[in-house]
């Protein structure tokens, strides 16, 4: 369907204020072939649409001087559901992308009930682990997550740092981290030493080191095992979300048994 360049304008719920890029090699392929991908939009008002994806057409095809756009038309589609399409590709800094979860979460969906974790990362076709673990970010103080955005630190040196509790705590492992030039695996190290206390990590085979490591990749949280007292311990964060997503890898069925104790 072919509308005027002028009834699109993008959406009010982009998380990013700047104008999208219109890259080279679109611009060049609309001058060529004309245009290949409509304009994903939704209808605002009679003659009026807001961009839902695919704005770079849209803004090449006025580049390229020319005053219609093939666009496509998603019919109900509310405004949650657009947020989400609008800012689905949009790269966004892990904070900011975990603060965008966040807001989803609390949108009420079926039955003004919100959504669970596990109902959002399959409506933005994530894996749910993925989820689970960004909005863990936000647990981290606030000047380590100034840190995350800035990318002085990496998501990978920012989950070794949640395995420490105390707000001034990881403010301090943060700057070691960075002053150290400490390496993601260096960091995870020295979070065990902090969370073991005595037992340094330094004290543990390297076959209980690896299998620790192994065994936090499997179900998504901190393992450690206490050579010692011969006991594994699971670190869950408090976080009634991520012992969700532990207890599902673990082969549990009921996913969603943990969504009515959120705080």
């Amino acid at each position: 369907m072919l509308v005027g360049i002028e009834q699109l304008v993008l959406s009010p719920a982009r998380l990013d204020r700047s104008i999208p890029k219109t890259p080279v090699s679109v611009l060049r392929q609309i001058r060529t072939h004309g245009q290949l991908q409509p304009v994903v939009v939704r209808s605002l008002a009679e003659h009026q649409y807001e961009v839902l994806a695919n704005a770079e057409s849209w803004l090449a095809v006025q580049r390229a001087g020319l005053h219609q756009v093939e666009i496509m038309i998603r019919a109900g589609v509310d405004d949650a559901e657009a947020e989400k399409l609008v800012n689905r590709h949009i790269e966004l800094d892990p904070i900011a992308e975990a603060e965008w979860f966040r807001s989803c979460l609390n949108t009420a969906g079926q039955g003004g009930k919100p959504i669970s974790v596990t109902q959002l990362a399959h409506s933005l076709s994530l894996g749910r682990s993925y989820v689970a673990h960004a909005l863990r970010l936000l647990e981290l103080s606030d000047s380590v997550q100034q840190a995350v955005r800035t990318g002085a630190l990496k998501v990978g040196h920012a989950k070794a740092i949640l395995s420490v509790k105390n707000a001034s705590d990881q403010t301090k492992f943060a700057l070691q981290i960075i002053r150290q030039h400490l390496s993601v695996r260096q960091a995870e190290n020295v979070a065990r030493s902090i969370v073991a206390g005595v037992q340094s990590d330094t004290t543990k085979s390297t076959t209980t080191q690896h299998l620790e490591k192994a065994l936090s990749e499997i179900v998504g949280s901190t393992v450690q095992i206490d050579e010692r007292e011969g006991k594994l311990t699971i670190d869950y964060g408090k976080n009634y979300n991520v012992l969700d997503g532990i207890l599902a890898r673990l082969g549990y069925a009921e996913r969603d048994t943990f969504d009515a104790f959120e705080p």
